[in-house]
């Protein structure tokens, strides 16, 4: 599970609220493969609820007239997931929301909002997300890429919390940059700088980045190479929750439990 600075990432999200729309290609490359997924999918109500991070919070809603949506709510933390009224919405919606650094919550949040037979749909970056980069750094102790998550933990997360039916699907894209140095600014305006708790809190030196540099294999045609994983997931809240978490209680619908026949009360 990821180890994230929730506060630190909030800022760089924030400081890149202006800036995102000059590298937003992978936002809406993602976004596009999630609506394509989203089609055909029949919803038990055409309201949604979308999960973003502060600098793409714009994205989805101004593009809900071309799905099958009719109203979308915005919410930006657990904080706002929580307050939503339950069994309220159709579609649960996050792409590439990456302060979901604790799934767990989120989907149990998530699992809450929907109404009976809605849908959750989401994006993550997957674990081979920058390898490259870091491998560039492994000489170096502190940890300068973040670790994603596994899709496989992700599908069981998704039925311990109580949907059913998860689907997941990872595939990498793979960007070529001309210089370091235009992949670090693509980063800063995305607002995807290292957030993990355990790195360096100050300047990296500039052995360590020299190293980086020699460190970095580039490919045939002299290019930066860069692999993006990127997992695609949706499961559904089914229409009996027969497990759901709450706290460190697990409550268990009545319904759903059979008395076990071991033939001893014949």
């Amino acid at each position: 599970m990821p180890d994230v600075d929730k506060f630190s990432q909030r800022r760089f999200f924030e400081r890149s609220i202006s800036t995102v729309e000059k590298a937003d290609f992978l936002y809406r490359e993602v976004q596009s493969r999630l609506l394509y997924r989203l089609q055909g999918m029949k919803l038990p109500s055409r309201t949604a609820v979308d999960f973003a991070s502060l600098q793409t919070r714009p994205y989805f809603p101004s593009v809900s007239n071309d799905t099958c949506l009719s109203a979308v709510e915005t919410v930006v933390d657990v904080e706002e997931l929580a307050s939503l009224m339950p069994s309220s919405f159709g579609l649960m919606y996050s792409n590439l929301t990456q302060s979901l650094e604790d799934l767990a919550t989120f989907f149990t949040l998530g699992l809450r909002a929907l109404i009976p037979n809605g849908l959750l749909l989401f994006s993550l970056l997957g674990p081979s997300t920058l390898k490259e980069l870091g491998a560039a750094f492994g000489h170096d102790a502190f940890p300068h890429v973040h670790r994603f998550y596994d899709m496989h933990d992700v599908g069981d997360l998704l039925l311990s919390s109580g949907y059913a039916s998860p689907v997941m699907e990872a595939s990498c894209i793979r960007v070529n940059y001309s210089s370091l140095e235009a992949l670090f600014r693509d980063l800063r305006y995305m607002g995807v700088q290292c957030a993990s708790q355990h790195r360096r809190h100050g300047l990296t030196g500039k052995g360590v980045w020299h190293a980086m540099h020699e460190r970095y294999v580039v490919n045939e045609k002299k290019r930066y190479p860069v692999t993006i994983e990127v997992i695609l997931g949706h499961a559904w809240k089914p229409a009996v929750v027969a497990q759901q978490r709450d706290g460190e209680e697990v409550r268990v619908n009545m319904d759903n439990i059979v008395r076990r026949d071991d033939g001893k009360n014949n």
